[in-house]
C-alpha cells in the first residue's frame, strides 16, 4: 500500500502493466499528478519522458515495474540502473545539441515520474551540470 496525491493506493505488477489505484497506468497516474504544472511544462515533460521511454525501449509501466524491482535488489549497480540510463540519455540529448537548461528540464521530467511513484532517482543534478 502506497500513499499518493489521491490517497492510498495499491500497486499491481501484472503482464508488464503496472496499475496504480483505480486501474490507472503509471503514465496516467503521472499525468494526473502533473495537472498543477503549467501547460507548456506538462507538454515538455511528456515529450521528454516519451523520448526517454523510446531510448530505453520500455513502456512507462515497464520502467516503473523495473525500478521497483531494482530498488529491492542488494546490488548497488542494479539499484542505480535508471540513474545510469538517465545519464546516458542526457549525454545522447546533449550530443543532439540540446542546451544545458533544456537538459535540466529533461532530467526534471524523468525525475518527476519516479518521484510521483515514490521511487526517486539519486540526485544526479550536480553531475549533469558538470558535463
Amino acid at each position: 500500500m502506497y500513499k499518493g496525491a489521491f490517497g492510498a493506493y495499491e500497486l499491481s505488477l501484472n503482464n508488464n502493466r503496472t496499475t496504480v489505484g483505480n486501474n490507472r497506468t503509471a503514465m496516467e497516474y503521472w499525468l494526473d499528478e502533473l495537472a498543477t504544472k503549467e501547460k507548456g511544462t506538462r507538454t515538455n515533460y511528456q515529450r521528454y519522458f516519451k523520448d526517454f521511454l523510446k531510448f530505453v525501449n520500455m513502456t512507462a509501466d515497464q520502467v516503473l515495474a523495473q525500478r521497483i524491482q531494482d530498488t529491492a535488489n542488494s546490488n548497488r549497480k542494479i539499484q542505480r540502473r535508471f540513474e545510469s540510463l538517465l545519464l546516458k540519455f542526457i549525454a545522447y540529448e546533449k550530443e543532439r545539441g540540446y542546451a544545458p537548461l533544456t537538459l535540466q528540464t529533461i532530467w526534471a521530467s524523468i525525475r518527476s515520474f519516479f518521484e510521483i511513484h515514490h521511487y526517486p532517482p539519486n540526485n544526479e543534478k550536480e553531475r549533469l551540470s558538470k558535463k
